[in-house]
């Protein structure tokens, strides 16, 4: 696998999509957009109020895509 393969796979497994330029926020950048703590994020997360996080692997933190938070503000204003 070529480095660009590589760049390529890992912006799938991340959920980059480079035609929408969807970005990834951590769930403390979540948080203070929405105006709630981690904690909520991450509960409303685990019951399925709130889009799933993405990790390429179990050492990284939780990231959101931005596309996906968007849509879930608008529907939840």
């Amino acid at each position: 696998m070529d480095k660009q393969q590589l760049l390529q796979e890992l912006n799938k497994i991340l959920g980059i999509n480079h035609e929408n330029k969807s970005r990834l926020l951590s769930r403390t950048e979540v948080a203070t957009l929405i105006g709630k703590s981690t904690a909520t994020i991450q509960r409303w997360e685990s019951e399925g109020l709130f889009p799933k996080s993405k990790r390429p692997n179990n050492k990284c933190k939780a990231m959101y895509r931005q596309n996906e938070v968007d849509e879930w503000m608008k529907s939840n204003a």
